[in-house]
Formats: C-alpha cells, structure tokens, sequence
C-alpha cells in the first residue's frame, strides 16, 4: 500500500504491486502503482485526479554491491555480520508510463521517470519489510505539472 503527495503533506491514497527479479546486489521490477485522489492545480483551479503508473525499476543495493560487486578490489571489500545484513538500503531508477483522469477533458498520458530510494529488513530468509521514498516525474505535456512524491510500505516473498 503506498501514500503519495503531490506536494510534500498533502497526501493521497494508492496501491503498489511488483513483481521482479535479484541477482546478489541488484533487482529489476515490474512495478504497478494505482493512485486516487491525487490533488494538483491546472490553470490555477484545484483539481482531484486518479490514475495509475506502470513502470520498470531497476534497483542497486548499496552494501551488497559493497561487498560483493567485482567492480570493487577484493582488497576494498568489507564484510558485515549477518544479523546487519538482514537491514538492506537500495537505490531505484526506473521509466515508465503514467495516467490520469481528472474533471472535463483533464485527462491524459506520459512517459514518467521514478527514482528514490528505500530500505528492505529481511525477518526470514523468504521474506522481507519494505519502506521506499520516490519521485515520480512525467516526461512532457499534457501531465507534466503531475509530478509526485510516493512512499510506499509493504511486505516481500522471495521465491
């Protein structure tokens, strides 16, 4: 389940569903995002929007990458113990599609970019809870005064 702002305290409800895939210290995903009521100014009125992204997050874990990435000299590599590996930060950068349907004939559709960043605390070896921060921005007109902030919180299986 996910809470997004339009501006920073000004809050919304929303859905966030992913599905992807990890290798060691990185992630790709599929990542659905259902956003309603999202409040924004067009022509100086105020209006509530609902709408929806679709989009691929590719994610980079930070201390994994740290120590395990054969980008980094085995010499430079550090080693922490595993209950502190169970708390895991990442970084996400991802593109996508974006959608809304507003009041009249304020509807439309863009190309978006989501980057943030966040932190998942392993309890099992299968699953995981999750907390991200991003910002969602839409690529070019019609929507792209619809730029958001969304903070999400969840529950992962690894299979």
């Amino acid at each position: 389940f996910g809470d997004s702002s339009a501006k920073l305290g000004e809050r919304f409800a929303g859905i966030h569903a992913r599905v992807g895939c990890r290798a060691s210290w990185a992630a790709g995903e599929v990542h659905f995002e259902w956003l309603d009521g999202f409040k924004a100014d067009v022509n100086g009125q105020p209006n509530r929007f609902n709408g929806y992204a679709i989009g691929f997050d590719g994610k980079v874990y930070i201390l994994q990458f740290l120590q395990l990435s054969s980008v980094i000299p085995e010499a430079l590599r550090f080693k922490l113990p595993a209950v502190v590996n169970r708390v895991q930060p990442f970084a996400t950068l991802g593109f996508g599609y974006l959608e809304f349907s507003g009041p009249g004939d304020l509807d439309g559709w863009d190309f978006a970019v989501r980057f943030g960043a966040g932190v998942d605390i392993w309890i099992t070896r299968e699953v995981s809870l999750g907390v991200d921060f991003s910002y969602v921005k839409p690529a070019s007109d019609p929507i792209k005064s619809l730029d958001y902030y969304s903070l999400s919180v969840g529950i992962a299986y690894m299979f």
